[in-house]
């Protein structure tokens, strides 16, 4: 009976030690990856190939990754839902993506954050959930998902895009402002001041060079030369002023990030689509 007890004690601990090396076929969340799976659309194997494409992304591009396949998003639509997900886990103004496979109401949904935002503008976004549309019609969500970081990691590669080049997003009201850049301004400045130095050295080496020349009075007798004086009287002046329009329209932006901020107060850009 005692042995029978020690070895039931012994598989116990085993199988607890071996608990924290299995995954989830539902969710897995480790470190700057987060995946759920609310379907129950994956198996094991699928959930370990993403699991594997998704930290291959985040190694790569430094990013937080998330993959949600929905089943119930409640009253939020798949916006708000993605991004309080994205918040939840990863924190808010991190640098991330989120794709978000709505089963619930059929609008997929790919979210970013920090410098996601900038790196992937709206035309991107556009063009990866092209890219991820017949897997994700198909129910193939091991394939979307891989098309989704690939097509990520290609724009990645590229760099920020020009429609986003020089702008910053601005988590105080979640919008992207023009980044202004001091160094012009500043290298200008330089150049004035020595300009101005090199000027007034001139002036004061001129001063002491040279003297200045006597008056024409020195050679007239002011007995047989008469002077007179004259000035000329300015008595008004006229003016007429008009407004002179530089463009025909205002200045918006074209292009670019669409930037919004979640009810957790964090900013995110973003694109969806109906399924």
């Amino acid at each position: 009976m005692f042995k029978k007890y020690s070895f039931l004690t012994l598989l116990f601990i085993f199988l607890i030690t071996l608990a924290p090396l299995s995954v989830n076929a539902e969710t897995y969340s480790s470190g700057k990856v987060h995946i759920e799976d609310e379907w129950s659309a994956l198996s094991d194997e699928d959930m370990n190939a993403i699991i594997a494409d998704a930290t291959e992304f985040s190694e790569i591009t430094g990013y937080n990754v998330g993959f949600v396949i929905s089943y119930d998003i409640g009253t939020k639509n798949e916006v708000e839902y993605g991004d309080d997900i994205y918040d939840d886990v990863f924190g808010i103004n991190t640098d991330g993506v989120l794709f978000l496979i709505n089963n619930d109401t059929l609008y997929d949904y790919i979210g970013t954050s920090g410098e996601a935002i900038l790196m992937f503008d709206d035309n991107r976004l556009d063009i990866t959930l092209d890219n991820v549309y017949d897997p994700t019609v198909d129910g193939n969500y091991v394939l979307a998902f891989d098309i989704f970081t690939d097509t990520l990691l290609d724009y990645y590669y590229r760099g920020i895009p020009d429609s986003n080049e020089g702008y910053y997003v601005d988590e105080n009201t979640s919008t992207l402002e023009k980044a202004i850049n001091y160094m012009p301004i500043i290298f200008m400045g330089f150049i004035g001041f020595l300009i101005v130095g090199i000027i007034s050295y001139v002036v004061i080496c001129s001063s002491y060079k040279f003297k200045s020349a006597p008056s024409a009075r020195c050679y007239t007798d002011r007995n047989e030369t008469l002077f007179r004086d004259r000035s000329d009287v300015f008595l008004r002046q006229y003016t007429t002023s008009h407004k002179i329009s530089s463009s025909s329209g205002g200045s918006g932006r074209s292009g670019g990030s669409s930037v919004h901020r979640s009810r957790s107060g964090g900013s995110h850009g973003g694109r969806s689509r109906r399924r």
